[in-house]
C-alpha cells in the first residue's frame, strides 16, 4: 500500500512535469497537428489526403469519353 508520505514525494517529483504539460500541452498539439498537415500536404501521401474534405478532389480521376 502507498503512504501518504509517498504519495507526497511522488507529487513533488511530479509537479514540474505536470506545470509543463498543463503549460505546453494544447501548444504542442496544435503545432504537432499542423506540423502533420503540413508533411501530408508536401510528400502527398494520398491514402490520408484522399480522406481529407475538399482536398481528395485532387485525386479525383477523370474518365475520357
Amino acid at each position: 500500500m502507498i503512504s501518504g508520505k509517498d504519495l507526497k514525494s511522488l507529487r513533488y517529483a511530479l509537479q514540474p512535469s505536470i506545470n509543463f504539460m498543463k503549460n505546453w500541452g494544447r501548444p504542442l498539439s496544435a503545432y504537432g497537428a499542423g506540423a502533420a498537415l503540413l508533411a501530408i500536404y508536401l510528400i502527398d501521401w494520398r491514402i490520408v489526403a484522399t480522406r481529407i474534405p475538399f482536398y481528395r478532389k485532387k485525386f479525383e480521376e477523370k474518365t475520357i469519353e
